[in-house]
Order: structure tokens, then sequence, then C-alpha cells
């Protein structure tokens, strides 16, 4: 259940064969007192708010446990992580607040190697200035048997050493969050079963693993690889075939990672979503995966805030990825050309926001050429500026169904001619801050497919002209009062709207 208040949850805590207790909310969680759970001998999965849950004493009494989502170390009686120690039919822990371990004596006792059920470990340290407990982690080794292990917050300079792939060779899913002082990984490349890596804020990382190791950096079968925050990470390991996801961000890589060689590779590369986020030093896509023969399988490709980008991939490299539906660039101010990207014959949603370069480069306003001929059939274009709409291939678009721009730039008018180029197929307009807009083109009846006309923030707009007849909803907030009184029944403007079905004219925002 979502939220309750503690009464009612006393009153569960009596339900002698309860076997499932999942609750997301305590109304005034604070106040609640100590927790008697002798009356739950059945219960076998236990979600609580952590601070619910680390009230609870005694919680080694629950034999039966399967999963405990949030088990808080304290240092006092019925609060310790001996209280593990006789849970042996686990199969998922989540382990908090493991500064709070005595000693390596305590962490030994739980026995985590004999718990042959447990499948789903996470250990977190939650005090930045808590000691290095080695030790302790050392202790804390779980059957081999792990298929996800989350160790967050630990800030000893070395993983530990049971997590040497001749032991985790079961391992499914590892993410390591916050190990703020470890300069290495354990050696990841013959883990044949870890299909999902996650590395966030390990801020010292330098290497995913030595080139001279022999073993290869990532996993054979590796699905998705997430890597965040390591700012000292310069380079990305070469890819397996396998990965579907690769997620970069604030990492000090200058390039792209490329890809297995072809006496490598046993099967058709799949890395469909590729997102690249707030990477400062990268400054082309080029020598990357992305330009290799074999490659076409991305589908989507984002990229925010790399702001040493100039340029994306020219049309050869780009017509290969025969698949690639979506296509976001957010905050690359320095990109001075859209590439090849007229070429990516299944482009379904293009998004442009904040690249202002592209509206000072020259190169983005050349004459027409042969090449410029082709057209892209876009469902969706986000811009944040209207005047994107000028530069190749933004300009040749004539098939586009939804168009919306945000940001603050829409001048008094909105590009007509472009809209009409496009009449034929755009069913829905969105402009969300039209402070300056002063009217609608007046050929608005010649889009015969739009749909859907939102405008926000429009004070400055007087009238409206005739409007398409199978336009289904006007919105337009923040008018000005005298256009709104004139949209009102038997008003000036109400002749223009009464068909439409939804019909939506205020001043307010």
């Amino acid at each position: 259940m979502s939220a309750i208040d503690e009464p009612n949850l006393c009153k569960l805590l009596k339900l002698y064969h309860l076997q499932v207790l999942r609750i997301t909310k305590i109304d005034e969680e604070d106040k609640v007192k100590s927790i008697d759970i002798g009356y739950l001998p059945c219960v076998q999965e236990l979600y609580l708010p952590k601070n619910t849950l680390s009230r609870i004493p005694h919680i080694g009494r629950l034999t039966t446990l399967r999963e405990l989502n949030g088990f808080s170390v304290r240092k006092k009686d019925g609060h310790r992580i001996t209280e593990l120690q006789d849970l042996g039919k686990l199969r998922k822990i989540i382990v908090l607040d493991v500064q709070n371990v005595s000693n390596f004596n305590e962490a030994y006792a739980v026995r985590l190697d004999n718990k042959t059920a447990l499948k789903v470990l996470s250990l977190g340290w939650s005090d930045d200035n808590a000691r290095d407990d080695v030790q302790i982690l050392t202790k804390l080794v779980p059957h081999r048997s792990l298929k996800n292990l989350i160790i967050s917050g630990y800030i000893g300079i070395k993983p530990p050493i049971w997590m040497e792939p001749s032991y985790l060779t079961n391992l499914v899913y590892l993410k390591l969050d916050g190990c703020v002082q470890w300069h290495e990984l354990p050696l990841l490349g013959t883990l044949r079963s870890l299909k999902h890596v996650f590395l966030v804020h390990l801020t010292k990382l330098k290497c995913i693993a030595s080139l001279s190791n022999g073993s290869g950096g990532l996993p054979p079968h590796l699905v998705t690889f997430d890597v965040k925050y390591c700012p000292d990470l310069s380079e990305l390991p070469v890819l397996p075939f396998s990965l579907k996801f690769l997620g970069v961000e604030a990492v000090g890589i200058s390039s792209l990672p490329t890809t297995m060689s072809d006496l490598e590779r046993l099967i058709e590369p799949r890395l469909s979503v590729l997102q690249i986020e707030s990477c400062e030093f990268l400054a082309s896509l080029d020598g990357s995966f992305l330009q290799e023969e074999h490659y076409n399988a991305l589908s989507v490709l984002k990229l925010f805030r790399c702001h040493k980008l100039s340029s994306l991939p020219d049309a050869a490299h780009f017509q290969r990825m025969c698949v690639l539906e979506s296509v976001e660039i957010v905050d690359c101010d320095i990109l001075a050309s859209l590439g090849g990207l007229v070429a990516l014959s299944h482009l379904k949603l293009l998004k442009i926001e904040r690249c202002g370069n592209l509206l000072n480069t020259s190169s983005s306003r050349l004459p027409q050429s042969q090449d410029e001929s082709l057209s892209l059939e876009l469902e969706t274009l986000a811009i944040d500026d209207h005047l994107l709409l000028v530069l190749t291939p933004l300009r040749n678009l004539c098939c586009t169904r939804r168009l919306i721009i945000s940001g603050e730039s829409i001048t008094n008018l909105l590009p007509e001619d472009w809209l009409l180029q496009n009449g034929l197929h755009l069913e829905h307009i969105q402009i969300s801050n039209a402070e300056h807009l002063q009217s609608l083109p007046l050929k608005m009846h010649d889009l015969h497919a739009l749909r859907s006309l939102l405008l926000h923030k429009a004070p400055l707009l007087q009238s409206l002209p005739l409007m398409p007849p199978q336009l289904w909803a006007l919105i337009i907030t923040g008018c000005c009062t005298e256009l709104n009184e004139q949209c009102l029944a038997g008003g000036s403007e109400w002749a223009k709207i009464s068909h439409i079905h939804r019909c939506n004219i205020s001043n307010g925002r």
C-alpha cells in the first residue's frame, strides 16, 4: 500500500499469517515509536521506509524473511549487523549504514557466504567521514551464486578481494556508486554472465581495465553499460557486440570507443541507444563505432551538453544507420553542422535546443545542393528557435507531423512558408513561449492536416485568421483581454473558431 498511519501500521503488524508487507509512506513517520514484529513469524518480504525499518529491533527473529529491503545497521543491540546471521532464506537484502558495523568479527558472523539463496545484495555506506572499512567489506563476502551486487558510498581505496572474476561467475548486474577512492575496477572482461554494469560517482577511476591484461575491458555478453560522473576516466574500453545501451555522463573521454574486431564478432552489433551527456572533452564522433561499416543498429542518439562537439557524422555514415529513429541534441553550443543528418531515412524525432552556433555558421545556410534535395520524413520536430527552420536540412522538410518550438525566440510571425510546405502532413503545432507573436499566418486555413494548435503566453496576439477545417483543439493561454472576449460566442472572432471541438482561449497563464 502507498501510505498508512501509525495506528493502522500496528494493526498490520499483528496479522499472524502476513507474508508480504510493502508500505511506501507512513504518515508522521518521525513520530513512530519502536515497532514490535513478534507477531509476524510468517513474513517473507518486508518493504518499509528507511526511518521506520531502522526502528525495528531484533529483525533476526523473522527467520522466514526472503526479502529485506533496507536494513539499517546501528551500534546498539537489536540493530547490529549480526541480526542477519540467522536469516538463511534471504534472497534479497539491502544493507544500509554499513559504517556502523563495529568490527570485522561482526561482519564475518553474518556469514553471507553461507546464504545460498541470496541473489541480490546491496551494501551502502552513508557517512563520508567513515573509516576505511576494507576488512569489514572483505568479510561480507556473498555466496558465489550472487546475481545482483550494489556497492555504494564505500571509501576504501580498492575493491574487496572477493570481487575477483573467478568467484562472482554468476553475476548478472553490477552497480558501483560513490566508491570515490577507487582508481581501478576488478577485471570484468571474463564475467560471461554479467549483462548490466553501472558506474556512478567513481571520481578517481582512471581505467576500466588495463589493456595489457589480455582479458578485455568489458564482459563479452554485456547489454547495458552506464557510466556517470567519472571525470578522471579518459577512455572507454572496446565495446562488445552484445551491448544495447551505452550511457556516458560527465566522463573525461575525448572520443567514443570502438567495437571488437571482425575476428571477435560472433553476432551483429546490437547497440541501439547511445546517450552522451556533459562530456566536456568530447570534440568529435570520428573514429568511433559510429563510423564502422558493420554498424547499423542505433535507434536512439542523445547528445546533451557536449560543449566541444562541433559536428555530426557525414551522410555516408548516417546512411548505414537504417533504424535510427530519434536524435536529440541539446546544449551543444559550438556545434557548427548537422552533418549528414538528412541521410537518416527512418528518423522520426529530431530535437535541437540551445545549439546557437548552428545559426552563426554559414555552412548551415548554403544554397541547396543535389544531396539537400533529400528530405526527412519526421513525425516530430522539436526546436527552441524558429530560425533553425531555414537551415539545412530542416528547410527542406515537407512531411513533418508535429512541430514544437520552445524557448523565447519566436518573433512577431510564424514561418508561414515552412508551415505551408508541410501543410499536407502537419497535425500539431505547439509554441511554448509566444510572448512576441503578433499574428498567425493568413493562410492557416490551408494547413489541411492540422488537428491541434497550442500557443502559450501570447499577450500580443490581437486576432485570429480563419482556422483549418479539421482543427480539433485550439488552446491559447496568456492572451490579451480583448482577444479573449472576441473569441466568446457572439464575438468578432467567434465565426472563425466555432467549428473547433476543443477551444480554450484565456488570458491566464
